[in-house]
């Protein structure tokens, strides 16, 4: 923190430490940044709105976690920055129409728990972010408004910018960290291909890609969600990737599937107290030397039902960074069965759980004709993948279900 404003070009401000007092010529600082408690922000806006021609004010969610910096600017902005929150939990999907309401009715406090707010002095000042993620903006910044989802702060944490402005929406997704570089250029290169496919319509167009200053940005098309029921989606989902099936389609021994996976040793297992998966791996072993193929195709890789949503446009499927050309056939209709169990769900039953994904894929293989005779092996190879990859204690719960049936 600066102590004296005047000689600074951006001045950081603490609300909840240093309230505004009585300060002449902040004006005079190039950019204000004030984040705090919201009444400490407040009285801080309020002062700043005076000098400054441009002042912004955000709300950040959660407050002791922020993952979302919502613009205050109307409600509806506040509705589409909340609306690319896609919370898996049910109380917590509830917490955020809740904060839409209230936002519509001009009750704004709850957003304002922890709030940021931005006053800068020349409009045509661009943000370096923007300047590296070459979205030049017309008219300047202190007429458009965005919305942040901030990614998980890790080596792959990346950054999902909403533009919120009189034009066509789209969103920009930037990563700085080298695995963050790589996940955006295979999402990238995904797109690309699925732009020649009759899948074009329901993934995001690909508008640009733009390297510099270390970071990756893609500029990608956006669309609002709408409200559908839970059948409507899970059959648009099967849908999906019956085609999805079809792109890059071919088999592989399972052998060779076994080499140059990156799955645990039987001996490894044992040692880890991971018996059903050491089982379950014997099985799979004795059945590669038997010959038998397994089935692929391109894969997203990562299709839970928080990345696929239905708009007026109809159902469409974003997030490609894990896309793969070729992976296990069902691999994808698997997760979309089983994510929310894994991450969502506090008491998730291992035998429904199962059942249903079984059944959900075995519909993606009838539909898609893939001369699949025993899904039971592909959800073998598959929990086992998931496990060696995260070992979620329902991953272990379905083979060890796996395992009794099979002995």
């Amino acid at each position: 923190m600066v102590s004296n404003p005047e000689n600074a070009t951006v001045w950081i401000v603490n609300a909840d430490e240093f309230p505004v007092g009585d300060r002449a010529d902040l004006g005079k600082v190039g950019a204000i940044c004030v984040v705090g408690r919201g009444s400490s922000v407040t009285a801080w806006y309020r002062r700043l709105a005076g000098q400054y021609p441009v002042v912004r004010e955000y709300g950040l969610m959660s407050p002791r976690n922020p993952r979302v910096v919502v613009p205050l600017s109307s409600p509806s902005h506040i509705s589409s920055a909340l609306s690319i929150h896609r919370p898996g939990r049910l109380l917590a999907r509830i917490g955020v129409i809740v904060l839409k309401g209230l936002a519509a009715g001009g009750i704004l406090r709850p957003l304002r728990a922890r709030s940021l707010c931005i006053a800068i002095k020349n409009l045509s000042t661009l943000p370096q972010g923007a300047r590296l993620a070459g979205f030049d903006l017309d008219p300047p910044v202190g007429h458009e408004a965005f919305a942040l989802y901030l990614g998980t702060p890790d080596d792959n944490r990346k950054t999902v910018v909403l533009s919120l402005g009189c034009g066509p929406q789209l969103v920009l997704k930037c990563g700085e960290t080298p695995k963050a570089h790589a996940a955006l250029r295979n999402e990238a290169a995904a797109l690309v291909v699925l732009s020649r496919t009759p899948l074009a319509g329901q993934v995001p167009a690909l508008l640009g890609v733009v390297e510099q200053g270390g970071m990756i940005t893609l500029h990608l098309e956006y669309r609002p969600r709408q409200r559908v029921s839970a059948n409507r989606l899970m059959q648009a989902a099967a849908d999906f990737l019956v085609e999805l099936s079809r792109i890059h389609q071919k088999y592989m021994p399972l052998s060779e599937i076994l080499e140059h996976s990156e799955l645990i040793t039987c001996g490894n297992a044992r040692q880890r107290g991971w018996l059903a998966y050491a089982e379950v791996r014997v099985r799979l072993e004795a059945l590669a030397r038997g010959g038998l193929y397994i089935w692929g195709n391109r894969i997203h890789g990562d299709f839970a039902p928080w990345n696929c949503e239905w708009t007026k446009e109809g159902f469409f499927v974003f997030d490609w960074e894990e896309s793969r050309e070729w992976g296990m056939a069902l691999t994808d209709a698997f997760y979309f069965m089983v994510a929310r169990a894994v991450h969502v769900s506090r008491f998730p039953g291992p035998r429904n759980t199962a059942a249903k994904a079984m059944n959900f894929a075995r519909d993606v293989a009838l539909k898609a004709d893939v001369p699949i005779e025993d899904i039971s092996v592909y959800w073998a190879l598959w929990l086992l993948q998931r496990t060696s990859q995260q070992p979620a204690p329902l991953y272990h719960s379905l083979l060890e279900g796996l395992a009794v049936r099979w002995n």
